[in-house]
């Protein structure tokens, strides 16, 4: 009678059983991991499943151009660049970047400090955790980066209750009503240019009629400025209510933005809250 410690030798020396085991998962591209990082940073849940999702390569197949595409189907966008020493300095606004190896690998640039002269940058690696930073100069950080970097940034195109409030939320609502903002722009050219009939009239006046005292000169003229005083009272009606109905929708949109990061806020604690 066969015993379970026979069955199981048997098993383990059967060569059929090897082709069972699961195969090793395919390791994940340091590239695409980066990208989860900075996306989380920038307010963006994304994971290396859910960037996966859709795209038909491997996770350790993914390149910069594939990076790109993948940060805009999770509502980023991502662009690359290339660096020189010099500009390490300026990408405060814009960290965290990720930063191209010369070895095919990638980082995180998370922060940059000290002065021109000596900047320290520190790096995170996306296999290790977000305590453990690497700190290095420029110059080192030039010799082993292909000079290369992934600037990615946060798309609020379609969803401007998430947008930061400031001038790009203002910029953001006046672009959505171009033709409106044409029609201000157009209108006002108009009344500003029949701002000069005045000095036309009277010059004409001065020169023409008072000089060979012609009547008829006159009758035409004071005609003329009738027409063009009728044209620059409508356009600048035109102008008035155009401006009017353009500031009232920009505040009747923030104020609903406003509304909205309100009650987003409001729900945010409650959905966090093991009670509810």
């Amino acid at each position: 009678m066969a015993t379970e410690q026979d069955f199981t030798l048997s098993a383990s020396n059967d060569p059929g059983s090897i082709g069972s085991l699961p195969d090793p998962e395919p390791e994940v591209s340091s590239l695409l991991e980066c990208l989860v990082i900075v996306a989380r940073d920038r307010g963006v849940e994304l994971s290396v499943q859910s960037a996966l999702r859709g795209q038909l390569l491997a996770p350790g197949q993914i390149g910069k151009e594939q990076i790109v595409q993948i940060a805009r189907g999770a509502g980023l966008r991502a662009s690359i660049t290339r660096l020189s020493a010099n500009d390490f300095s300026r990408l405060g606004p814009t960290l965290p970047v990720i930063v191209l190896l010369r070895n095919g690998e990638a980082m995180v640039l998370v922060r940059v400090s000290g002065p021109p002269d000596g900047l320290e940058l520190s790096l995170q690696d996306p296999k290790g955790t977000s305590d453990a930073l690497l700190v290095v100069d420029g110059t080192r950080l030039l010799e082993a980066s292909s000079g290369e970097v992934i600037l990615v940034k946060r798309d609020y195109q379609g969803a401007e209750e998430l947008r930061p409030f400031g001038w790009g939320l203002i910029w953001a609502e006046l672009t959505r009503d171009r033709p409106l903002v044409r029609d201000v722009a157009v209108t006002a050219f108009l009344v500003g240019l029949l701002a000069l009939a005045p000095i036309m009239f009277w010059r004409l006046l001065i020169d023409t009629v008072v000089y060979y005292r012609t009547l008829n000169t006159l009758a035409v003229l004071c005609l003329a400025m009738l027409m063009l005083i009728g044209f620059e009272t409508v356009f600048g009606y035109m102008r008035r209510y155009l401006i009017l109905h353009l500031s009232r929708r920009i505040e009747v949109n923030l104020a609903t933005c406003c509304a909205c990061r309100w009650s987003i806020s409001r729900a945010a604690p409650r959905a966090r809250s093991p009670g509810t």
